[in-house]
């Protein structure tokens, strides 16, 4: 009992979602300067409320991205937690992550 305060893992639980989720994965051309975490911050702020989940999944360099450039691909789960998404509400939410991205650094699809 007395250690019980000095223990780090606090594990919380959250009720299962009621309503599925809708996922997107994109793969933007950056320049080399540009930091991932730049870029993750910039997709999960478009992204919105609607987005749950983004993540980093794969840096590339070489095969057909240009010289000075990397590919980051992300993956984004997007969620609303009253109703099921349609797919014309995550596909308009996630052209604007792309918009949004290539409009501060230049991205482009990959």
């Amino acid at each position: 009992a007395r250690l019980a305060p000095l223990a780090t893992d606090r594990r919380r639980a959250a009720a299962i979602p009621r309503f599925p989720a809708a996922t997107r994965d994109v793969a933007l051309v950056v320049q080399d300067g540009v930091a991932a975490g730049e870029v993750l911050s910039a997709v999960r702020s478009a992204a919105g409320t609607l987005a749950e989940q983004v993540a980093l999944f794969d840096r590339f360099t070489g095969g057909a991205v240009p010289e000075g450039h990397h590919s980051l691909a992300f993956h984004v789960v997007y969620r609303a937690p009253d109703r099921t998404l349609t797919d014309v509400e995550v596909d308009a939410q996630h052209a604007k992550v792309v918009a949004d991205v290539n409009q501060r650094f230049g991205a482009t699809l990959r």
